[in-house]
C-alpha cells in the first residue's frame, strides 16, 4: 500500500487510515466504526458524479446498520467476484440505501442519531453535527474524498443541518435547551419514531438467503439480483462463515428479514432448519427449486414443504425472473413503506 493521504475516514469523518492500495485498484480504510475496507477504484466515481455525497452517506448508514459479525474485510465493488475472503458489497445495494423522500431521509437521521450516542438524554452540538457526523443526513454537497472541510465545502453542509434540525425541533422530534445554545438531542416524538421503525423492521429492509454454497456463483449472483431489485439488501449467510458462533448470528440475521429465500438444491439439513425458523417467526418464506436436471426422489424436495408454492427453474436467469417477480407480488417493493407514499412522519 502506499503512503497514507488522510487521517480522517471519508465514510464517517472519524479518525482511520485512508490509503492507496494500488496491488488492488482501490483505497483502503482502516476505522473504528465503519471496520476495514477497501473501495474499488471503479467506484470511486459514484463519489465524483451529481449525487455523490449521498451515495458516501449511503456507506455509512450501511456500515452502521448492517455490519457483518465476521472479521473479514469489506470490499465496495460493482460486480461479485469468487472469493471467500472478503464481505462483499455491491454498488447497487448501497444505492438503495439512499431515501426517495424527506419522510424516508427524517426517519434514516433518526436511526443514525440514536446509533452514536450511549443515553436517551445526551445531547450533540451544533458545531459537531456538521464537523464530525455530517454523515448522517444524507445531505447534498460537493464532495472531496480528501479534503472534507474545506470552507467551500462547510457552508453548503451547514445550511442544510440548520435547516433539517429546527425543522425537527418545530415538529417536537428533536428538542433544545431554552437557553438557545446549540446542543440537540432526539425529543419524546423522535424516540417514539424510533420505536415504529424498530418494531415495523423499517432499519432492517433485507432477504436473508438459506442456499447450498457450491461453486455456483451464477445462480448466488441471480438471487442476489433478484432481492436487490426489489430495494431489499441480500443477507448471504456464507458471509458469516467464519464466525465461531455462527448459528445465534443466522437466526439473529433471520430475525431481522422481511424475508427468507430458501433454495432447495442438494436438500441441505441446513436449509430446511433456516426455513423452519424464519417460518416460526412469522417470516414470508420463498422456496426455490432447479430443475437442471429430471428431479429424482433424493433431489425432489421434502413433503413437508409441498403445501408451499414453490419457484421451479432451469436456468439462471429465469431463476431471477421468478423470484424478483414472486418477491415483488408477495412482499412488496423496499421502498415502498409509509414514507415513500409521501405520508408525514
Amino acid at each position: 500500500m502506499d503512503k497514507m493521504e488522510n487521517n480522517i475516514c471519508p465514510i464517517c469523518g472519524q479518525e482511520a487510515s485512508f490509503v492507496d492500495a494500488i496491488e488492488k485498484r482501490a483505497k483502503f480504510i482502516n476505522c473504528k466504526h465503519c471496520g476495514r475496507i477497501f473501495i474499488d477504484e471503479d467506484v470511486l466515481s459514484e463519489f465524483k458524479i451529481e449525487g455523490g455525497s449521498k451515495f458516501l452517506a449511503a456507506l455509512y448508514f450501511y456500515f452502521t446498520h448492517y455490519k457483518r459479525n465476521n472479521d473479514k474485510t469489506y470490499y465496495v465493488c460493482y460486480n461479485l467476484f469468487d472469493s471467500d475472503e472478503y464481505n462483499q458489497v455491491l454498488v447497487d445495494e448501497i444505492k438503495e440505501l439512499i431515501p426517495s423522500t424527506f419522510n424516508e431521509q427524517i426517519e434514516k437521521i433518526l436511526l443514525n442519531w440514536s446509533d452514536i450516542i450511549s443515553f436517551i438524554s445526551d445531547r450533540i452540538t451544533f458545531v459537531d453535527l456538521y464537523k464530525k457526523y455530517y454523515s448522517l443526513f444524507f445531505l447534498d454537497y460537493k464532495i472531496d474524498l480528501y479534503l472534507f472541510h474545506s470552507p467551500e465545502q462547510e457552508k453548503p453542509i451547514q445550511e442544510q443541518i440548520r435547516y433539517i434540525v429546527e425543522t425537527l425541533c418545530e415538529q417536537n422530534i428533536l428538542s433544545k435547551p431554552p437557553t438557545g445554545t446549540e446542543r440537540y438531542q432526539i425529543g419524546y416524538r423522535g424516540w417514539e419514531i424510533i420505536g415504529e421503525l424498530r418494531k415495523n423492521k423499517i432499519l432492517y429492509k433485507q432477504g436473508f438467503v438459506a442456499m447450498w454454497f457450491n461453486e455456483d456463483m451464477e445462480k448466488e449472483t441471480a438471487i442476489r439480483s433478484a432481492i436487490s431489485r426489489n430495494g431489499f439488501i441480500p443477507i448471504i449467510i456464507k458471509d458469516y462463515q467464519h464466525n465461531n458462533q455462527i448459528v445465534p448470528e443466522i437466526l439473529y440475521q433471520i430475525r431481522k428479514s422481511a424475508f427468507v429465500v430458501a433454495d432447495l438444491e442438494g436438500n441441505r439439513r441446513g436449509v430446511y432448519f433456516e426455513a423452519g425458523y424464519a417460518l416460526g417467526k412469522g417470516k414470508e418464506v420463498i422456496f426455490t427449486v432447479n430443475e437442471y436436471e429430471p428431479l429424482t426422489k433424493e433431489k425432489e424436495p421434502h413433503f413437508d414443504v409441498a403445501q408451499y408454492s414453490e419457484i421451479r427453474y432451469k436456468n439462471k436467469r429465469e431463476l431471477e425472473a421468478k423470484l424478483f417477480e414472486r418477491i415483488r407480488a408477495t412482499i412488496g417493493d423496499g421502498a415502498d413503506n409509509k414514507q415513500s407514499r409521501g405520508e408525514n412522519v
